[in-house]
Protein backbone atom coordinates (compact mmCIF):
# COMPACT_ATOMS: atom_id res chain seq x y z
CA UNK A 1 0.00 0.00 0.00
CA UNK A 2 3.05 2.34 0.73
CA UNK A 3 4.25 1.37 -2.37
CA UNK A 4 1.28 2.05 -4.30
CA UNK A 5 0.57 5.67 -3.01
CA UNK A 6 4.56 6.80 -3.49
CA UNK A 7 4.02 5.45 -6.79
CA UNK A 8 1.32 7.92 -7.49
CA UNK A 9 3.21 10.81 -6.18
CA UNK A 10 5.83 10.04 -8.44
CA UNK A 11 3.51 10.23 -11.55
CA UNK A 12 1.84 13.55 -10.17
CA UNK A 13 5.31 15.24 -9.84
CA UNK A 14 5.94 13.94 -13.35
CA UNK A 15 3.16 14.90 -14.99
CA UNK A 16 3.09 18.34 -12.83
CA UNK A 17 6.56 18.80 -14.44
CA UNK A 18 5.33 18.24 -18.13
CA UNK A 19 2.89 20.87 -17.50
CA UNK A 20 4.93 23.51 -16.00
CA UNK A 21 7.62 23.11 -18.78
CA UNK A 22 5.00 23.60 -21.25
CA UNK A 23 3.31 26.39 -19.91
CA UNK A 24 3.70 30.21 -21.36
CA UNK A 25 5.81 32.49 -19.32
CA UNK A 26 7.37 36.01 -20.32
CA UNK A 27 9.77 35.77 -23.10
CA UNK A 28 13.27 37.65 -22.40
CA UNK A 29 12.95 41.33 -23.25
CA UNK A 30 15.99 40.72 -25.93
CA UNK A 31 13.81 37.75 -27.25
CA UNK A 32 11.23 40.14 -28.12
CA UNK A 33 13.26 42.47 -29.53
CA UNK A 34 14.99 39.81 -31.74
CA UNK A 35 11.27 39.14 -32.83
CA UNK A 36 10.45 42.07 -33.87
CA UNK A 37 13.58 42.70 -36.13
CA UNK A 38 12.75 39.30 -37.82
CA UNK A 39 10.60 41.21 -40.66
CA UNK A 40 12.37 44.69 -40.60
CA UNK A 41 16.04 44.01 -39.81
CA UNK A 42 16.93 40.64 -40.35
CA UNK A 43 21.18 41.08 -39.31
CA UNK A 44 20.21 42.70 -35.85
CA UNK A 45 17.76 39.96 -35.24
CA UNK A 46 20.75 37.21 -36.22
CA UNK A 47 23.30 39.34 -34.64
CA UNK A 48 21.22 39.63 -31.35
CA UNK A 49 20.15 35.90 -30.86
CA UNK A 50 23.36 34.64 -31.86
CA UNK A 51 24.70 36.58 -28.98
CA UNK A 52 22.15 34.60 -26.48
CA UNK A 53 23.47 31.61 -26.76
CA UNK A 54 24.73 31.24 -23.61
CA UNK A 55 22.13 32.98 -21.36
CA UNK A 56 19.70 31.16 -23.25
CA UNK A 57 20.66 27.77 -21.79
CA UNK A 58 19.51 28.93 -17.97
CA UNK A 59 16.02 29.89 -19.21
CA UNK A 60 12.88 28.02 -19.54
CA UNK A 61 12.75 25.20 -22.41
CA UNK A 62 9.46 27.24 -23.64
CA UNK A 63 11.93 29.79 -24.16
CA UNK A 64 14.73 27.89 -25.50
CA UNK A 65 12.30 26.13 -28.11
CA UNK A 66 11.23 29.48 -29.06
CA UNK A 67 14.45 30.73 -29.26
CA UNK A 68 15.77 27.68 -31.92
CA UNK A 69 12.72 28.90 -34.11
CA UNK A 70 13.71 32.25 -34.10
CA UNK A 71 17.11 31.86 -34.44
CA UNK A 72 16.49 29.58 -37.85
CA UNK A 73 14.50 31.95 -38.89
CA UNK A 74 16.84 34.72 -38.63
CA UNK A 75 19.45 32.54 -40.68
CA UNK A 76 17.03 31.76 -43.51
CA UNK A 77 16.15 35.39 -43.82
CA UNK A 78 20.24 35.63 -43.62
CA UNK A 79 20.83 33.22 -46.13
CA UNK A 80 23.00 31.39 -43.61
CA UNK A 81 23.18 28.02 -44.60
CA UNK A 82 21.27 25.42 -42.28
CA UNK A 83 23.76 22.65 -40.84
CA UNK A 84 21.89 20.55 -38.45
CA UNK A 85 18.36 19.43 -37.47
CA UNK A 86 18.95 18.15 -34.19
CA UNK A 87 17.48 21.32 -32.35
CA UNK A 88 14.93 21.44 -34.37
CA UNK A 89 13.45 17.87 -33.90
CA UNK A 90 13.71 18.52 -30.24
CA UNK A 91 11.40 21.80 -30.52
CA UNK A 92 8.86 19.65 -32.96
CA UNK A 93 8.76 17.18 -30.32
CA UNK A 94 7.94 19.63 -27.61
CA UNK A 95 5.33 21.63 -29.38
CA UNK A 96 3.73 18.26 -29.87
CA UNK A 97 3.62 17.31 -26.36
CA UNK A 98 2.39 20.58 -25.60
CA UNK A 99 0.03 20.07 -28.40
CA UNK A 100 1.07 23.96 -29.18
CA UNK A 101 -0.22 23.88 -33.05
CA UNK A 102 1.27 27.70 -33.60
CA UNK A 103 4.79 27.18 -32.75
CA UNK A 104 4.60 23.47 -34.23
CA UNK A 105 3.49 25.49 -37.45
CA UNK A 106 6.57 27.46 -37.27
CA UNK A 107 8.85 24.55 -36.38
CA UNK A 108 7.44 22.62 -39.04
CA UNK A 109 8.79 25.52 -41.73
CA UNK A 110 12.00 25.92 -40.27
CA UNK A 111 12.53 21.77 -40.60
CA UNK A 112 11.76 22.35 -44.07
CA UNK A 113 14.30 25.50 -44.39
CA UNK A 114 16.88 22.90 -43.07
CA UNK A 115 16.16 20.14 -45.40
CA UNK A 116 15.90 22.87 -48.63
CA UNK A 117 19.62 23.72 -47.53
CA UNK A 118 20.78 19.76 -47.26
CA UNK A 119 19.36 19.28 -51.08
CA UNK A 120 16.37 16.77 -49.49
CA UNK A 121 14.04 18.33 -51.44
CA UNK A 122 11.50 15.55 -50.81
CA UNK A 123 12.03 15.73 -47.03
CA UNK A 124 11.25 19.68 -47.44
CA UNK A 125 8.35 19.48 -49.30
CA UNK A 126 7.11 16.86 -46.84
CA UNK A 127 7.83 19.35 -43.94
CA UNK A 128 6.74 22.71 -45.40
CA UNK A 129 3.01 20.34 -46.08
CA UNK A 130 2.46 19.37 -42.59
CA UNK A 131 3.26 23.48 -41.79
CA UNK A 132 0.66 23.95 -44.65
CA UNK A 133 -1.65 21.34 -42.44
CA UNK A 134 -1.43 23.58 -39.40
CA UNK A 135 -1.71 27.44 -41.51
CA UNK A 136 -4.95 27.65 -40.00
CA UNK A 137 -3.66 28.17 -36.39
CA UNK A 138 -0.94 31.12 -37.12
CA UNK A 139 -1.54 34.28 -37.20
CA UNK A 140 1.83 35.30 -39.32
CA UNK A 141 0.58 36.01 -42.67
CA UNK A 142 4.40 37.02 -43.63
CA UNK A 143 5.14 33.27 -42.78
CA UNK A 144 2.53 31.83 -44.28
CA UNK A 145 3.82 33.43 -47.38
CA UNK A 146 7.08 32.47 -47.48
CA UNK A 147 5.97 28.99 -46.75
CA UNK A 148 4.00 29.10 -50.04
CA UNK A 149 7.15 31.02 -51.61
CA UNK A 150 9.45 28.22 -50.35
CA UNK A 151 7.38 25.63 -52.42
CA UNK A 152 7.32 27.28 -55.41
CA UNK A 153 10.89 27.22 -55.45
CA UNK A 154 11.07 24.09 -55.09
CA UNK A 155 8.23 22.97 -57.50
CA UNK A 156 9.79 25.20 -59.71
CA UNK A 157 13.13 23.69 -59.54
CA UNK A 158 11.70 20.65 -60.40
CA UNK A 159 10.06 21.52 -63.91
CA UNK A 160 6.24 21.73 -61.94
CA UNK A 161 5.85 24.69 -63.63
CA UNK A 162 1.78 24.95 -62.67
CA UNK A 163 2.36 23.77 -59.34
CA UNK A 164 5.15 26.23 -58.23
CA UNK A 165 2.60 29.30 -60.15
CA UNK A 166 -0.47 27.96 -57.81
CA UNK A 167 2.45 28.17 -55.16
CA UNK A 168 3.40 31.43 -55.82
CA UNK A 169 0.11 32.94 -56.25
CA UNK A 170 -1.03 31.77 -52.49
CA UNK A 171 2.47 33.20 -51.31
CA UNK A 172 1.58 36.73 -53.28
CA UNK A 173 -1.95 36.61 -51.58
CA UNK A 174 -0.85 35.99 -48.12
CA UNK A 175 2.26 38.53 -48.84
CA UNK A 176 -0.57 41.62 -49.37
CA UNK A 177 -2.84 40.21 -46.05
CA UNK A 178 0.64 41.05 -43.88
CA UNK A 179 1.16 44.23 -46.44
CA UNK A 180 4.88 43.51 -46.80
CA UNK A 181 5.16 46.32 -49.60
CA UNK A 182 8.69 45.30 -50.18
CA UNK A 183 8.59 41.90 -50.84
CA UNK A 184 5.07 42.25 -53.05
CA UNK A 185 7.12 43.19 -55.97
CA UNK A 186 9.34 40.63 -55.92
CA UNK A 187 6.25 37.98 -55.82
CA UNK A 188 4.48 39.36 -58.06
CA UNK A 189 7.57 38.81 -60.55
CA UNK A 190 8.03 35.53 -59.08
CA UNK A 191 4.13 34.66 -60.71
CA UNK A 192 5.55 37.03 -63.87
CA UNK A 193 8.55 33.88 -64.12
CA UNK A 194 6.27 30.77 -63.96
CA UNK A 195 3.84 32.48 -66.69
CA UNK A 196 6.64 32.85 -69.13
CA UNK A 197 7.88 29.37 -68.47
CA UNK A 198 4.67 28.13 -69.91
CA UNK A 199 4.97 30.80 -72.65
CA UNK A 200 1.81 32.69 -71.71
CA UNK A 201 3.54 36.44 -72.26
CA UNK A 202 0.54 38.51 -72.01
CA UNK A 203 -0.11 37.14 -68.51
CA UNK A 204 3.17 37.52 -67.72
CA UNK A 205 3.34 40.73 -68.62
CA UNK A 206 0.63 42.03 -66.69
CA UNK A 207 1.81 40.47 -63.40
CA UNK A 208 4.86 42.13 -64.75
CA UNK A 209 2.99 46.12 -65.10
CA UNK A 210 1.84 45.61 -61.37
CA UNK A 211 5.30 44.47 -59.57
CA UNK A 212 6.18 48.07 -62.14
CA UNK A 213 3.36 50.29 -60.02
CA UNK A 214 3.67 48.97 -56.61
CA UNK A 215 7.62 49.31 -57.30
CA UNK A 216 6.97 53.57 -58.20
CA UNK A 217 5.00 53.71 -54.59
CA UNK A 218 8.19 52.50 -52.67
CA UNK A 219 10.60 55.10 -50.79
CA UNK A 220 13.64 53.29 -50.88
CA UNK A 221 15.22 54.14 -53.84
CA UNK A 222 18.44 51.64 -53.44
CA UNK A 223 15.65 49.02 -53.05
CA UNK A 224 13.91 50.11 -56.12
CA UNK A 225 16.61 49.86 -58.40
CA UNK A 226 17.42 46.09 -57.31
CA UNK A 227 13.63 45.76 -57.87
CA UNK A 228 13.54 47.58 -61.41
CA UNK A 229 16.07 45.95 -62.81
CA UNK A 230 14.50 42.92 -62.00
CA UNK A 231 11.38 44.17 -63.65
CA UNK A 232 13.85 45.53 -66.48
CA UNK A 233 14.84 41.95 -67.56
CA UNK A 234 11.17 40.60 -67.63
CA UNK A 235 10.48 43.70 -70.14
CA UNK A 236 13.36 42.79 -72.38
CA UNK A 237 12.46 38.99 -72.51
CA UNK A 238 9.03 39.52 -73.37
CA UNK A 239 10.33 42.37 -76.09
CA UNK A 240 9.26 45.21 -74.48
CA UNK A 241 11.97 47.64 -74.94
CA UNK A 242 10.31 51.00 -74.12
CA UNK A 243 8.86 49.67 -70.89
CA UNK A 244 12.94 48.07 -70.34
CA UNK A 245 14.12 51.30 -71.51
CA UNK A 246 11.75 53.46 -69.00
CA UNK A 247 12.99 51.04 -66.07
CA UNK A 248 16.57 51.43 -66.67
CA UNK A 249 16.46 55.46 -67.01
CA UNK A 250 14.77 55.05 -63.48
CA UNK A 251 17.54 53.31 -62.13
CA UNK A 252 19.69 55.47 -61.95
CA UNK A 253 22.97 55.50 -60.33
CA UNK A 254 21.69 53.69 -56.96
CA UNK A 255 22.95 49.85 -58.27
CA UNK A 256 26.18 49.12 -55.99
CA UNK A 257 26.72 45.32 -56.62
CA UNK A 258 28.58 45.02 -59.98
CA UNK A 259 26.16 41.59 -60.83
CA UNK A 260 23.30 43.82 -61.05
CA UNK A 261 25.60 46.94 -62.60
CA UNK A 262 26.59 44.27 -65.11
CA UNK A 263 23.01 43.48 -66.09
CA UNK A 264 22.62 47.04 -66.09
CA UNK A 265 24.76 48.42 -68.50
CA UNK A 266 23.57 44.42 -70.81
CA UNK A 267 20.21 46.46 -71.01
CA UNK A 268 21.64 49.97 -72.42
CA UNK A 269 23.67 47.73 -74.79
CA UNK A 270 20.18 45.89 -76.46
CA UNK A 271 18.56 49.63 -76.29
CA UNK A 272 21.43 51.17 -78.44
CA UNK A 273 21.27 48.23 -80.55
CA UNK A 274 17.65 48.14 -81.02
CA UNK A 275 17.97 51.65 -82.76
CA UNK A 276 21.24 50.98 -84.54
CA UNK A 277 24.14 52.46 -82.32
CA UNK A 278 26.09 49.67 -82.67
CA UNK A 279 29.42 51.11 -81.62
CA UNK A 280 27.82 52.43 -78.71
CA UNK A 281 26.11 49.33 -77.82
CA UNK A 282 29.57 47.36 -78.06
CA UNK A 283 30.80 49.95 -75.33
CA UNK A 284 27.93 48.64 -72.97
CA UNK A 285 28.20 45.24 -73.66
CA UNK A 286 32.16 45.19 -72.87
CA UNK A 287 31.79 46.88 -69.81
CA UNK A 288 29.00 44.74 -68.75
CA UNK A 289 31.89 41.40 -69.59
CA UNK A 290 34.06 43.17 -67.35
CA UNK A 291 31.73 43.40 -64.22
CA UNK A 292 29.85 40.60 -64.89
CA UNK A 293 29.78 36.84 -63.52
CA UNK A 294 30.54 33.86 -66.12
CA UNK A 295 26.94 33.88 -67.00
CA UNK A 296 26.49 37.50 -67.54
CA UNK A 297 30.02 37.40 -69.52
CA UNK A 298 29.32 34.57 -72.01
CA UNK A 299 25.60 36.50 -72.71
CA UNK A 300 27.46 40.16 -73.55
CA UNK A 301 30.19 37.70 -75.95
CA UNK A 302 27.33 36.53 -77.08
CA UNK A 303 25.74 39.87 -78.38
CA UNK A 304 29.29 41.52 -79.12
CA UNK A 305 30.10 38.65 -82.00
CA UNK A 306 26.87 39.15 -83.08
CA UNK A 307 27.14 42.96 -83.60
CA UNK A 308 30.52 42.46 -84.97
CA UNK A 309 29.28 39.43 -87.74
CA UNK A 310 26.60 41.72 -88.68
CA UNK A 311 29.38 44.54 -89.84
CA UNK A 312 31.24 41.97 -91.32
CA UNK A 313 34.43 42.20 -88.82
CA UNK A 314 34.75 38.55 -88.87
CA UNK A 315 38.07 38.53 -87.27
CA UNK A 316 36.69 40.59 -83.97
CA UNK A 317 33.32 38.47 -84.36
CA UNK A 318 35.46 35.13 -83.84
CA UNK A 319 37.52 36.46 -81.04
CA UNK A 320 34.36 37.20 -79.11
CA UNK A 321 32.85 33.91 -80.53
CA UNK A 322 35.94 32.02 -78.74
CA UNK A 323 35.34 33.98 -75.06
CA UNK A 324 31.54 33.07 -75.26
CA UNK A 325 32.48 29.35 -75.86
CA UNK A 326 34.63 30.21 -72.89
CA UNK A 327 32.43 31.39 -70.80
CA UNK A 328 30.41 28.39 -71.55
CA UNK A 329 32.79 25.69 -70.57
CA UNK A 330 33.38 27.51 -67.26
CA UNK A 331 29.61 27.64 -66.71
CA UNK A 332 29.41 24.10 -67.43
CA UNK A 333 32.06 23.45 -65.93
CA UNK A 334 30.82 25.01 -62.78
CA UNK A 335 27.45 23.32 -63.08
CA UNK A 336 29.72 19.96 -63.14
CA UNK A 337 31.33 21.25 -59.56
CA UNK A 338 27.56 22.31 -58.74
CA UNK A 339 26.89 18.37 -58.58
CA UNK A 340 29.81 17.17 -57.21
CA UNK A 341 29.52 19.97 -54.03
CA UNK A 342 25.78 18.33 -53.90
CA UNK A 343 27.02 14.84 -53.29
CA UNK A 344 30.07 16.13 -51.16
CA UNK A 345 27.46 18.07 -49.10
CA UNK A 346 24.69 15.10 -48.66
CA UNK A 347 28.06 13.23 -47.59
CA UNK A 348 28.98 15.79 -45.19
CA UNK A 349 25.60 15.60 -43.89
CA UNK A 350 25.26 11.86 -43.41
CA UNK A 351 28.66 11.75 -41.60
CA UNK A 352 27.18 14.44 -39.12
CA UNK A 353 24.08 12.26 -38.60
CA UNK A 354 25.93 9.20 -37.60
CA UNK A 355 27.76 11.52 -35.49
CA UNK A 356 25.02 12.99 -33.65
CA UNK A 357 23.03 9.81 -33.24
CA UNK A 358 25.89 8.40 -31.78
CA UNK A 359 25.59 11.35 -29.23
CA UNK A 360 21.78 11.30 -28.62
CA UNK A 361 22.04 7.44 -28.07
CA UNK A 362 24.54 7.76 -25.42
CA UNK A 363 23.00 10.83 -24.09
CA UNK A 364 19.58 9.03 -23.70
CA UNK A 365 21.31 5.88 -22.06
CA UNK A 366 22.17 8.63 -19.21
CA UNK A 367 19.10 10.87 -19.19
CA UNK A 368 17.96 6.72 -18.12
CA UNK A 369 20.63 6.06 -15.42
CA UNK A 370 19.89 9.44 -14.28
CA UNK A 371 16.06 8.75 -13.90
CA UNK A 372 16.65 5.38 -12.31
CA UNK A 373 18.95 7.12 -9.58
CA UNK A 374 16.30 10.04 -8.92
CA UNK A 375 13.52 7.04 -8.58
CA UNK A 376 15.88 5.50 -6.33
CA UNK A 377 16.03 8.43 -4.37
CA UNK A 378 12.37 9.34 -4.00
CA UNK A 379 12.15 4.97 -2.79
CA UNK A 380 13.42 5.26 0.57
CA UNK A 381 12.30 2.04 1.42
CA UNK A 382 14.53 0.33 -0.60
CA UNK A 383 17.69 -0.93 1.70
CA UNK A 384 21.72 0.26 0.84
CA UNK A 385 22.76 -2.93 -0.10
CA UNK A 386 19.82 -2.90 -3.03
CA UNK A 387 21.10 0.37 -3.83
CA UNK A 388 24.69 -0.30 -4.11
CA UNK A 389 23.81 -3.76 -5.74
CA UNK A 390 21.45 -1.40 -8.96
CA UNK A 391 24.21 1.14 -8.70
CA UNK A 392 26.90 -1.89 -9.56
CA UNK A 393 24.28 -3.57 -12.37
CA UNK A 394 24.14 0.26 -13.68
CA UNK A 395 27.93 1.08 -14.03
CA UNK A 396 28.39 -2.32 -15.65
CA UNK A 397 25.38 -1.41 -18.32
CA UNK A 398 27.11 1.67 -18.91
CA UNK A 399 30.45 0.31 -19.72
CA UNK A 400 28.68 -2.36 -22.21
CA UNK A 401 27.07 0.18 -23.92
CA UNK A 402 30.13 2.36 -24.32
CA UNK A 403 32.39 -0.45 -25.27
CA UNK A 404 29.54 -1.63 -28.22
CA UNK A 405 29.48 2.17 -29.01
CA UNK A 406 33.45 2.16 -29.14
CA UNK A 407 32.81 -0.74 -31.54
CA UNK A 408 30.18 0.59 -33.37
CA UNK A 409 32.27 3.82 -33.63
CA UNK A 410 35.44 2.19 -35.76
CA UNK A 411 32.27 0.07 -37.95
CA UNK A 412 31.54 3.84 -38.90
CA UNK A 413 34.64 4.89 -39.23
CA UNK A 414 35.85 2.14 -41.57
CA UNK A 415 32.31 3.08 -43.38
CA UNK A 416 33.09 6.88 -44.07
CA UNK A 417 36.20 6.07 -45.27
CA UNK A 418 35.20 3.72 -47.40
CA UNK A 419 32.53 6.33 -48.77
CA UNK A 420 35.36 8.96 -49.26
CA UNK A 421 37.10 6.33 -51.48
CA UNK A 422 33.91 5.72 -53.74
CA UNK A 423 33.27 9.57 -54.11
CA UNK A 424 36.84 10.43 -55.32
CA UNK A 425 36.75 7.00 -57.71
CA UNK A 426 33.21 8.79 -58.89
CA UNK A 427 34.77 12.41 -59.30
CA UNK A 428 37.73 10.82 -61.69
CA UNK A 429 34.87 8.56 -64.19
CA UNK A 430 32.65 11.95 -64.27
CA UNK A 431 36.25 13.73 -65.07
CA UNK A 432 36.88 10.92 -67.71
CA UNK A 433 33.29 11.15 -69.18
CA UNK A 434 33.75 14.73 -69.59
CA UNK A 435 36.88 14.45 -71.32
CA UNK A 436 35.22 11.60 -73.98
CA UNK A 437 32.49 13.75 -74.20
CA UNK A 438 34.42 16.74 -75.56
CA UNK A 439 36.28 14.75 -77.68
CA UNK A 440 32.89 13.74 -79.53
CA UNK A 441 32.05 16.72 -79.99
CA UNK A 442 35.03 17.55 -81.58
CA UNK A 443 34.63 14.82 -83.90
CA UNK A 444 31.20 14.90 -84.92
CA UNK A 445 32.18 18.81 -85.82
CA UNK A 446 34.81 17.40 -88.09
CA UNK A 447 32.15 14.92 -89.94
CA UNK A 448 29.69 17.53 -90.24
CA UNK A 449 32.11 20.11 -92.07
CA UNK A 450 33.09 16.85 -94.60
CA UNK A 451 29.15 16.44 -94.94
CA UNK A 452 29.09 20.10 -95.30
CA UNK A 453 31.76 19.99 -98.42
CA UNK A 454 30.18 17.08 -99.66
CA UNK A 455 26.82 18.90 -100.26
CA UNK A 456 27.79 21.53 -102.43
CA UNK A 457 26.80 20.75 -105.59
CA UNK A 458 23.38 20.90 -103.87
CA UNK A 459 23.90 24.11 -103.30
CA UNK A 460 24.85 24.92 -105.98
CA UNK A 461 21.59 23.96 -107.72
CA UNK A 462 19.46 25.63 -105.39
CA UNK A 463 21.55 29.09 -105.69
CA UNK A 464 20.66 28.67 -109.14
CA UNK A 465 17.07 28.16 -108.63
CA UNK A 466 14.81 30.63 -109.46
CA UNK A 467 12.93 31.46 -106.33
CA UNK A 468 16.65 32.06 -104.87
CA UNK A 469 16.88 34.67 -107.34
CA UNK A 470 13.52 36.06 -106.51
CA UNK A 471 14.28 36.51 -102.67
CA UNK A 472 17.43 37.83 -103.28
CA UNK A 473 15.94 40.47 -105.39
CA UNK A 474 12.87 41.56 -103.49
CA UNK A 475 14.11 44.24 -101.43
CA UNK A 476 15.41 47.17 -103.83
CA UNK A 477 16.47 50.71 -101.51
CA UNK A 478 14.88 48.71 -98.47
CA UNK A 479 11.68 48.14 -99.68
CA UNK A 480 9.69 45.37 -100.99
CA UNK A 481 9.27 44.70 -104.95
CA UNK A 482 7.08 42.39 -104.85
CA UNK A 483 3.04 42.83 -103.66
CA UNK A 484 1.81 40.80 -101.10
CA UNK A 485 0.26 38.62 -102.87
CA UNK A 486 2.85 37.50 -104.88
CA UNK A 487 4.93 36.90 -101.62
CA UNK A 488 2.44 34.58 -100.50
CA UNK A 489 3.24 32.56 -103.03
CA UNK A 490 6.66 33.15 -103.42
CA UNK A 491 7.14 31.77 -100.12
CA UNK A 492 5.19 28.65 -100.54
CA UNK A 493 7.64 28.10 -103.31
CA UNK A 494 11.01 28.42 -101.55
CA UNK A 495 9.47 26.48 -98.57
CA UNK A 496 8.84 23.27 -101.62
CA UNK A 497 12.04 24.33 -102.75
CA UNK A 498 14.60 23.77 -100.24
CA UNK A 499 12.60 20.72 -99.04
CA UNK A 500 13.22 19.19 -102.22
CA UNK A 501 16.83 20.20 -102.63
CA UNK A 502 17.84 19.63 -98.86
CA UNK A 503 15.74 16.10 -98.27
CA UNK A 504 12.79 17.76 -95.90
CA UNK A 505 14.20 20.56 -94.48
CA UNK A 506 11.00 22.08 -93.06
CA UNK A 507 9.90 18.23 -91.36
CA UNK A 508 13.19 18.10 -89.59
CA UNK A 509 13.00 21.63 -88.20
CA UNK A 510 9.91 20.92 -86.80
CA UNK A 511 10.98 17.50 -85.73
CA UNK A 512 13.92 19.20 -83.04
CA UNK A 513 11.62 22.02 -82.41
CA UNK A 514 7.98 21.44 -83.05
CA UNK A 515 6.68 25.33 -80.66
CA UNK A 516 8.37 27.73 -83.14
CA UNK A 517 5.66 30.26 -84.96
CA UNK A 518 5.51 30.93 -88.01
CA UNK A 519 7.12 34.24 -88.01
CA UNK A 520 10.38 32.46 -86.91
CA UNK A 521 10.09 29.32 -89.41
CA UNK A 522 10.31 32.10 -92.08
CA UNK A 523 13.41 33.39 -90.76
CA UNK A 524 15.12 29.95 -90.85
CA UNK A 525 13.91 29.56 -94.51
CA UNK A 526 15.76 33.35 -95.62
CA UNK A 527 18.76 31.95 -93.35
CA UNK A 528 19.28 28.84 -95.14
CA UNK A 529 18.50 31.37 -98.62
CA UNK A 530 21.38 33.52 -96.69
CA UNK A 531 19.55 36.49 -96.87
CA UNK A 532 20.67 39.32 -94.71
CA UNK A 533 19.13 41.02 -91.73
CA UNK A 534 18.10 44.02 -93.36
CA UNK A 535 16.76 42.41 -96.17
CA UNK A 536 14.97 39.62 -93.63
CA UNK A 537 13.22 42.45 -91.72
CA UNK A 538 11.70 44.30 -94.95
CA UNK A 539 10.33 40.88 -96.03
CA UNK A 540 8.48 40.18 -92.19
CA UNK A 541 7.71 44.00 -92.24
CA UNK A 542 9.83 44.64 -88.73
CA UNK A 543 13.18 45.97 -87.59
CA UNK A 544 16.96 44.25 -88.04
CA UNK A 545 16.85 44.68 -84.04
CA UNK A 546 13.52 42.07 -83.96
CA UNK A 547 15.05 39.80 -86.65
CA UNK A 548 18.15 39.51 -84.07
CA UNK A 549 15.57 39.21 -81.20
CA UNK A 550 14.07 36.39 -82.63
CA UNK A 551 17.50 34.30 -83.82
CA UNK A 552 18.07 34.93 -80.37
CA UNK A 553 14.94 32.89 -78.88
CA UNK A 554 15.57 30.29 -81.46
CA UNK A 555 18.94 29.69 -80.26
CA UNK A 556 17.41 29.44 -77.35
CA UNK A 557 15.08 26.96 -77.97
CA UNK A 558 17.38 24.62 -80.36
CA UNK A 559 19.68 24.52 -78.16
CA UNK A 560 17.12 22.92 -76.06
CA UNK A 561 18.21 19.99 -78.48
CA UNK A 562 21.38 20.53 -79.68
CA UNK A 563 23.94 22.17 -77.75
CA UNK A 564 27.25 21.35 -79.30
CA UNK A 565 28.63 24.30 -80.11
CA UNK A 566 28.08 25.90 -83.50
CA UNK A 567 26.52 28.68 -84.06
CA UNK A 568 22.87 28.66 -85.04
CA UNK A 569 23.13 30.02 -88.16
CA UNK A 570 25.38 27.27 -89.34
CA UNK A 571 23.07 24.86 -87.68
CA UNK A 572 20.15 25.82 -89.80
CA UNK A 573 21.98 26.44 -92.63
CA UNK A 574 23.70 22.79 -92.35
CA UNK A 575 20.30 21.67 -91.69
Amino acid sequence: MVTTKKNMFVLLAFVLLIVSSCQQRPYPIKLKHAENYLMTNYDSAYNLLSGMQQEIKSESQATQMYYQILLCRAQDLCYVVHKSDIEMKKVIEFYKQCHDNEHLFQAYYCMGCIYRDFKDAPRALSYYQDALNLKKYSKDDALTARLYNQIGQLQESGYSFKSAQTSYIMALKYFKRSNDSLTIPHAILDVAHTFMDQNNMNEALSYCLQAKVLTDKLHNEDQKAGIRLEITNVFFQLDKYPQAEEELNLIGNRLKRNRDLSAYNLGIGLLLDSRGKNDAAAKCYKLSASLGDSNLKEEAYDYLYQGYKAKSDYKTALTYLELCREMMTINRENDHDKEIAQMQSLYNYQRTESKNQKLTTENEHHKLAITVLLSLLIIIGIGIIVYRQRDIISRQRRDKIIEELSKQQKKTEAYLREKEKNIAELKIRLDKKSEEKIAAMQQSKILLQADIKGNEETWIKFKQSSIFFIFHKAVKNNNLIYANEQMIDFWTTLQETIDLYFNDFTQKLYAICPNINEKEYKVCLMIKTELSFSDMSVLLFTSPQNITNIRKRLQKKFYYHNSNGKSFDDFVHDL
